[in-house]
């Protein structure tokens, strides 16, 4: 049995740097594919464009302001769920978390004068999990599952009693 819990912590927090470790370091970018457009967008109207997506890719668009005010704002929806993924700017990226269609908007709404001309280069990248970073996960669980419990245990005044009966014995 062992003596305190003191003695539990060190693979507590071990298992929780581990989880902790692999999840930051374990992912790598492979560029898939890029395309490059001139989009012109009169003013106070909004450009949408559609892009069928896998599940877990990077999606990055990246547009330049040729011709206008700079009052353009981007914003990706997820299709099916109709849910804002993420916007503002001139520059949108996000990780798919389901394979489906993606509508990326190129909103020119503010400006009432000046129509847009943008540079948009738009690229997708295949995200890679290391084997060693699955590994590093798999044994930081391994000891928090095993480890938790005793932790618990040794604190709970139940236990506590009915060790010490044993011991005394």
């Amino acid at each position: 049995m062992v003596k305190g819990w003191k003695t539990l912590m060190f693979p507590f927090l071990l298992g929780g740097l581990l989880i902790a470790i692999g999840m930051n370091f374990g992912e790598t970018y492979e560029l898939y594919n890029q395309w490059e457009d001139e989009i012109a967008i009169k003013p106070g109207h909004v450009f949408m464009e559609e892009w069928e997506l896998a599940k877990g890719v990077l999606f990055e668009v990246n547009a330049t302001v040729e011709c206008g005010n700079g009052s353009v704002v981007l914003y990706a929806v997820e299709k099916a769920s109709g849910r804002e993924i993420k916007g503002g700017g001139l520059y949108l990226h996000f990780k798919t978390s389901k394979e489906g269609i993606y509508q990326i908007f190129y909103d020119n709404s503010q400006s009432f004068l000046l129509p847009a001309k943008l540079i948009v280069v738009r690229r997708v990248y295949l995200i890679n999990r290391s084997q060693f970073s699955a590994l590093l996960i798999g044994i930081g669980s391994a000891l928090l599952i095993v480890i938790g419990p005793f932790f618990a245990f040794k604190r709970s005044k139940v236990l506590q009693k009915r060790f010490k009966r044993r011991d005394e014995l």
